[in-house]
């Protein structure tokens, strides 16, 4: 795996980019979770619509190559994030405001 990002925050960045950048329309809000499963990384991704009365609604990115990197952010995080105590997580849910705001939580 080639390391891109150095640190966890500049692999959070890249992670809201890349969903920024994808997400099929305006939106207020999206939230991305990665299984890591070794070297295999499920992404499942949900946006909130702008639309007044809109449901949520799941995504993909439909650019392989971006999808790929997507993958790649989570297992990298990962991977900067284990320790020898708790290994590495199994999921992260990363949630991105329109506003630019970010979180993201781990289930180890």
């Amino acid at each position: 795996m080639e390391i891109k990002y150095p640190d966890q925050r500049s692999c959070l960045e890249a992670m809201g980019r890349l969903l920024a950048e994808n997400v099929p329309g305006d939106w207020t809000w999206i939230r991305s979770t990665g299984e890591v499963a070794g070297a295999l990384t499920i992404v499942e991704s949900v946006f909130q619509p702008s639309k007044k009365g809109a449901q949520p609604e799941p995504f993909v990115i439909e650019d392989g190559e971006t999808d790929a990197e997507l993958g790649s952010c989570f297992q990298q995080l990962a991977h900067l994030l284990s320790t020898d105590k708790v290994g590495v997580f199994k999921k992260c849910h990363f949630h991105l405001q329109a506003d630019g705001k970010y979180r993201a939580d781990y289930e180890y």
